[in-house]
């Protein structure tokens, strides 16, 4: 499931990446949100990492970024995907 993703900032060397769910239906506990994150200027090269869910329909979770070049962070993308049971 495709997920939105942007980059805050709340404060100036604090960014963040906003995932939200805008789907019809929420994330469950056990599923695995993948995002990458894009820089300016193209250095460093894409950071993706993963976290867990949940994510309710509607809701947003933040993602501390620190990882070297966090902060020409400009993009991201993000999605969710898990395991239905049988």
């Amino acid at each position: 499931m495709n997920l939105s993703c942007s980059i805050t900032y709340p404060s100036i060397f604090n960014p963040n990446a906003a995932i939200k769910n805008t789907s019809l239906f929420g994330v469950p506990e056990d599923a695995k949100i993948t995002f990458t994150v894009t820089h300016y200027y193209g250095d460093p090269g894409p950071y993706t990492r993963s976290v867990t869910g949940p994510l309710a329909k509607g809701q947003t979770k933040l993602v501390p970024l620190s990882h070297p070049g966090a902060l020409d962070a400009y993009g991201c993308t993000a999605k969710a995907t898990w395991i239905l049971p049988d």
